[in-house]
């Protein structure tokens, strides 16, 4: 994010892990709006949202969603 110029506030969590959703937007010229959350292993996923238009971002659960993928693959 400092290549791009921005600010302190969008720097990532501390640690190693993260996971990052992002919404390209233009409000007073081209912004980006960025959601982090840190990532442990062992730990359960975040909930970060998916954005599907300048209005609109949906909650997505990625420790469900992530879940549900294993069921349906048989993966345990």
């Amino acid at each position: 994010m400092d290549v791009f110029g921005y600010g302190i506030a969008t720097r990532m969590p501390e640690g190693d892990l993260s996971a990052v959703a992002y919404r390209p937007i233009v409000r007073e010229g081209e912004q980006i709006d960025v959601w982090t959350a840190p990532l442990a292993v062992g730990e359960g996923l975040p909930t970060l949202p998916l954005a599907i238009n300048a209005e609109i971002a949906l909650p997505i659960d990625l420790e469900a969603t992530y879940t549900a993928a294993r069921e349906r693959r048989r993966m345990g």
